[in-house]
């Protein structure tokens, strides 16, 4: 399988090109969306492999070596294709010795990414789980709201089924929230930079914010406002275990003009004057 075919992208993408493949193909290819549950779990396993620097590198390392086999060799593909599945490839399978000596399937562990607007409340997210035969099936992950990053989640019974008469493994995730564009975490507070010009830092003005939800705010940046000022609204950050919602807090940078004609420069020079 070319993980790069399957998210439709070149092998020179950048790491934030395979998110957002991989967030795109997901959700048409989503099972609750009428999708298909083979290509899904590609999907999943496409990303799997490319988001991590190590295992993309191995995987680019493993596909120039395939295709230099293919150009050098021909038809030794088949023959090379037949070795692997004799010795140890797709057709593999644990010994009776081996298979008898496990008590439990294994536990797996895997990551997920969520935004910030998806930790605004309690979600689900359906994911691919592959077992160690390589099989994959499909879990249904309650993720609870203001998780913070790095939080590791462990799902009893959710892990390895390959043994079907064994106990299911857990299944441990680790939750990487990823960084927004506008918006940067502090608890269960949100932070976010305003640029104003100078003039309405020194008038005052009203500004509409734009929250994490989209939701259009009014905010008045007071008259004297100086660089570096935070000013907060509050109930409109994240939510924590208890439902308590945190603040949103606008840090305001000031903007000096530039290329003003003499004239202006003049009429600054007085109000200069007066101040002092």
């Amino acid at each position: 399988m070319n993980y790069y075919d399957v998210l439709g992208l070149e092998p020179t993408c950048s790491p934030k090109d395979i998110q957002s493949a991989y967030r795109n193909k997901a959700k048409q290819h989503h099972p609750d969306s009428g999708g298909d549950v083979d290509t899904f779990h590609a999907v999943a396993e496409a990303y799997e492999v490319l988001k991590d620097p190590h295992k993309r590198a191995a995987f680019d390392h493993r596909n120039s070596r395939r295709q230099n086999i293919k150009i050098n060799t021909g038809n030794m593909d088949s023959v090379f294709d037949d070795m692997f599945t004799v010795f140890g490839g797709a057709g593999f399978h644990p010994s009776k010795r081996e298979y008898h000596r496990a008590r439990a399937n294994k536990n797996l562990a895997i990551s997920i990414d969520c935004t910030l607007e998806e930790i605004l409340a309690d979600q689900e997210k359906t994911v691919s789980i592959k077992h160690t035969d390589g099989s994959r099936h499909l879990v249904n992950l309650k993720i609870p709201k203001g998780i913070n990053n790095g939080t590791k989640i462990k799902y009893g019974s959710l892990g390895d089924k390959t043994h079907s008469n064994l106990p299911p493994g857990d299944l441990t995730v680790t939750i990487n929230v990823n960084e927004h564009d506008v918006f940067v975490r502090e608890g269960e507070n949100l932070k976010m930079h305003l640029t104003v010009s100078a003039w309405d830092a020194i008038i005052g003005t009203v500004v509409q914010i734009n929250t994490l939800e989209n939701k259009k705010i009014n905010l008045n940046i007071p008259a004297g406002t100086q660089y570096g000022n935070s000013l907060k609204i509050p109930n409109h950050g994240l939510c924590d275990k208890s439902n308590v919602r945190g603040d949103l807090i606008v840090q305001v940078l000031v903007k000096i003009p530039e290329n003003l004609t003499q004239q202006q420069l003049n009429i600054c020079t007085k109000l200069r004057d007066e101040q002092q």
